[in-house]
């Protein structure tokens, strides 16, 4: 159940804070601004990306240390390969919002 508790909230807490994010600023107007300023179309995408990212890796570590220390469940495997795969997965459930 922890595996896939752990997908389940990286991909709902991802799209709904960078959708969120996107509608709130077409509603202020400043996405328009941000179009029009100076900086590249991949460096405005990075931008947003790298925040929610950077709390999808947190919410990771929150379940794991849950799971671990809370319910008991050791944690077999390669820690490292689990980040990676875990951005991985983070960048292509944020990219479904652009």
């Amino acid at each position: 159940m922890i595996p896939g508790i752990l997908g389940m909230l990286l991909m709902v807490i991802t799209l709904m804070l960078t959708s969120l994010a996107i509608v709130k600023e077409k509603e202020v107007g400043t996405l328009e601004q941000l179009t029009v300023s100076p900086i590249k179309a991949y460096e405005l995408i990075l931008g947003k990306l790298i925040p929610f990212t950077i709390i999808g890796m947190l919410d990771i570590i929150l379940i794991l240390l849950v799971a671990s220390l809370w319910f008991g469940i050791p944690i077999k495997g390669n820690i490292i390969l689990l980040f990676l795969l875990s951005i991985v997965f983070l960048i292509s459930t944020l990219g479904m919002d652009f």
